[in-house]
């Protein structure tokens, strides 16, 4: 059973190949924290809604837009993974997202997904593969850090 002062969360990263879990103290949780472990410092973050039960992710705002990852050799190599919504809908990602919960209120909690949905809905784009992604369901946050649908 999950200890409800600790919140769990998923980071998808499609240059290892992994869906890795973190569990963070509800008390120690701030927003600047998806900066930290997605790794955007210069960027903003998107919500990408994933069912109707509150589960969604956070990704880089301008993921398509810049160079997700170095290549191994320093080139300019994109990552990407796909992942299938319980809205019959596939979102194609460039970067790692953070997969999470959202209350009533829009505040970040536990998503309730379990690794094992996330490792059968999500799949990895090999290296190369070009594709010209369908704009997925984004949403961002208000100046109270609330989720709001993006126009």
């Amino acid at each position: 059973m999950e200890d409800k002062h600790n919140m769990k969360f998923y980071l998808i990263n499609p240059k290892s190949r992994t869906i890795d879990t973190y569990i963070v103290q509800d008390e120690n949780w701030d927003y600047k924290m998806i900066y930290k472990i997605l790794d955007i410092e210069d960027s903003t973050f998107e919500w990408v809604s994933l069912d109707n039960q509150g589960n969604g992710m956070y990704i880089d705002g301008e993921g398509m837009l810049k160079n997700a990852f170095a290549g191994p050799d320093d080139s300019q190599t994109m990552w990407y993974f796909k992942i299938y919504t319980s809205f019959d809908y596939e979102h194609t990602i460039a970067g790692p997202a953070l997969v999470c919960g959202t209350d009533d209120e829009g505040d970040t909690t536990s998503t309730t997904l379990s690794q094992t949905l996330l490792e059968s809905i999500v799949s990895w784009v090999d290296d190369g593969q070009y594709f010209t992604p369908e704009p997925p369901e984004i949403y961002a946050l208000d100046e109270n850090n609330n989720i709001i649908r993006r126009v």
